[in-house]
């Protein structure tokens, strides 16, 4: 976790929330990290706002990893359309253009484009950082 803290430069980092991965394990769809309506949510802002998308990718990043506030008794991160719309507004949105960036989310333009961002990712060369 230290060295979490130090490569993202998020000395507050908590430790992954309980439902980052559901019950069954990492392969559950039912846990936060096989639920793509932050990706979902994040390439719609890069289509329709990319204006926005440095802080709203920050928003979501402390939404799951930094945010005691996001995290209920349990420990599990809060995840969903509504919570999806506030980071967008945070992020300096209109109420208007964060909701049609959450209704992007369902819309087949917007999951091929995450699709083909993916792609571009896996096929692009390794880099790491410095040090």
């Amino acid at each position: 976790m230290e060295r979490n803290k130090a490569w993202f430069n998020v000395p507050h980092m908590l430790s992954g929330p309980a439902n980052f991965f559901g019950p069954e394990g990492p392969a559950d769809p039912t846990g936060l990290s096989r639920d793509f309506r932050y990706q979902r949510f994040l390439t719609a802002v890069s289509r329709l706002q990319p204006q926005a998308l440095s802080e709203c990718t920050r928003l979501v990043f402390e939404q799951i990893w930094a945010s005691e506030e996001a995290r209920d008794a349990d420990g599990n991160a809060a995840m969903s359309e509504e919570v999806l719309a506030r980071i967008g507004e945070e992020a300096g949105l209109s109420a208007e253009d964060s909701a049609a960036c959450v209704e992007e989310i369902t819309a087949d333009e917007n999951k091929a484009a995450l699709i083909a961002c993916v792609e571009e990712a896996v096929r692009a060369p390794l880099r790491l950082a410095p040090g």
